[in-house]
């Protein structure tokens, strides 16, 4: 009798577009906003069209969507203590780590500490266990080493807008390649 070859764990891939209405991309019909790339990502993947936040409030939101609870459970949003790490260490991101995958965040965490630190309790040690690249960076410029607004001076002194760098981080990333070009 043979074994069964063990199967291939399936890549999960979660993308957060934010601050925009539901029916804000093409993909949802609407007739005027012009969303190429979500719309591929949304005919070749999964989207979810019957889904909401509990709070509508970025950083509570972000919270729940890496803990799976409501605010009133991890009890996270703007101006509060930082995130427990017994909440961080059962998200979805310290659940795959430690069954095998190879975890990273790239963009905007948005779970800030609102003094230019990351708002997690014990941040580098419940970040290991979350991600094993972590890229954080954002517009507002309050996290070190964060470009101040949308544009990202180059070394060859041109510059280039945060959604390019963003992509092309996430690219190298899913090729297995750490990128520190900013």
């Amino acid at each position: 009798t043979g074994v069964a070859p063990a199967q291939k764990q399936p890549n999960v891939l979660f993308l957060l577009s934010d601050n925009h209405r539901w029916d804000q991309m093409g993909c949802s019909g609407n007739p005027i906003v012009s969303t190429p790339n979500i719309d591929n990502l949304a005919s070749n993947g999964t989207r979810f069209s019957n889904a909401f936040v509990t709070t509508p409030i970025c950083a509570a939101s972000r919270a729940s969507f890496l803990t799976g609870l409501y605010e009133r459970t991890h009890q996270y949003t703007f101006n509060t203590p930082p995130l427990k790490s017994c909440f961080a260490n059962i998200s979805y991101p310290s659940v795959l780590k430690a069954s095998g995958y190879y975890t990273g965040f790239i963009g905007k965490f948005g779970i800030e500490s609102g003094k230019g630190g990351i708002g997690l309790e014990n941040s580098d040690k419940t970040l290991y266990k979350m991600f094993d690249q972590f890229d954080n960076f954002e517009h507002w410029g309050i996290i070190k080493g964060s470009p101040k607004g949308y544009f990202v001076d180059q070394p060859d002194g041109t510059k280039r807008h945060l959604t390019e760098v963003t992509g092309d981080k996430v690219v190298d990333f899913l090729n297995g390649r750490d990128s520190d070009q900013p």
